[in-house]
């Protein structure tokens, strides 16, 4: 017993670490966004171009209330323990938080189809791309509502939809912040072996959906 608890213990510490660790990832590449916009400033200071100044300031701007975002959730993240082996709890506890800092409402399905429960690691990548979808949609859609929608079968599938503005993808490639956001989604699915797919309408909200195919899943 007392190996087995050492070995469970092991395991959330390196989880807590790896969460941890992510939302360090995101924060450094947040002010690494910053600082080329600083070096973009500069240089058009220097040609006193000031319709460029102001456009950079504005960027600057946004990315510091975002990166102070990050550093407000790394925090909160620390004092948050994921629940190794207990995938559900982690989502409602994510979505709880989620509804505190928003003013959108979440419709949560959860259903459990008869499949396994993922291992802690890919628990993990699934958990660390719903706070990022749900990160991205309290910064950018402004939605009043997100309906998340898990089935865990043979395969394992996520959606997370909202009502909101929805995105022009050559505007979100301009913008530091959130196309990170996105890379960090494609970058949590590749590590699952799973298919990540962005969808959106121009006014009309977005969707986020990953599909876990049976044969990437590993055994708990």
């Amino acid at each position: 017993m007392l190996e087995t608890l050492g070995k469970h213990l092991g395991t959330a510490l390196q989880n807590h670490r790896l969460a941890t660790a992510a939302r360090q990832l995101a924060v450094a590449q947040s002010l690494n966004f910053l600082k080329l916009q600083l070096h973009l400033l500069d240089d058009a200071a220097s040609r006193d171009d000031m319709n460029e100044v102001r456009e950079i300031a504005q960027l600057l701007r946004g990315g510091l209330e975002e990166s102070y975002e990050d550093v407000r959730e790394l925090l909160v993240n620390f004092r948050t323990k994921f629940v190794t082996g207990n995938l559900r709890d982690a989502v409602d506890e994510t979505v709880t938080r989620f509804e505190r800092q928003s003013e959108a409402l979440v419709r949560l399905n959860y259903d459990e189809a008869g499949g396994l429960p993922l291992p802690p690691d890919q628990q993990l990548q699934v958990l660390f791309i719903l706070q990022e979808a749900l990160s991205n949609v309290r910064k950018h859609a402004s939605a009043t509502q997100v309906h998340i929608a898990i089935r865990n079968a043979l395969d394992f599938d996520l959606t997370i939809e909202d009502n909101g503005d929805g995105y022009d993808p050559a505007h979100i490639a301009s913008r530091g912040d959130a196309h990170i956001g996105f890379h960090i989604m494609r970058e949590r699915a590749a590590r699952l072996g799973a298919q990540l797919r962005l969808d959106n309408e121009l006014g009309n909200g977005a969707r986020v959906h990953l599909l876990l195919p049976g044969s990437e899943r590993q055994a708990a």
